[in-house]
């Protein structure tokens, strides 16, 4: 199935300031990325997917927001496009790197100018939803 980023939106972003052991998390970055997928009601191609997204940096900062992602696919969605490799590889490896600069950017324009997101390749390690 072919797929083609057609828009994208920020729907909620909050980030706060953390104090030294405020997080308890052993790594420097901690990422959590969900997903909810909702098809388009009268256009069976069209598919947005909701990612939101929390990153914890140790000892310094806490971001989560909410990045939509609209896409046109080349088949109708139905109830197996959860468990496809478009929705678990293609979809997330598309919206990965701009969620990844917009969180980079937002931290810079904060003063976290220091911090850089860690790239996750969705091709070795599919997303895998919530059952």
């Amino acid at each position: 199935m072919d797929i083609k980023l057609t828009h994208k939106k920020v729907e909620a972003l909050s980030i706060r300031s953390v104090v030294d052991g405020e997080l308890d998390q052993e790594k420097e970055f901690h990422i959590n990325i969900g997903s909810t997928i909702y098809s388009h009601k009268s256009k069976k191609n069209i598919v947005r997917i909701r990612y939101p997204v929390t990153l914890n940096v140790k000892d310094k900062v806490s971001v989560s927001m909410d990045y939509d992602f609209y896409f046109a696919l080349s088949e109708e969605v139905t109830e197996e496009f959860n468990d496809s490799v478009t929705a678990k590889k293609d979809a997330p490896a598309i919206a990965f790197p701009y969620i990844k600069i917009y969180l980079d950017n937002v931290l810079a324009m904060s003063g976290y100018k220091d911090i850089e997101v860690p790239f996750i390749d969705f091709n070795k390690d599919p997303f895998e939803f919530d059952k």
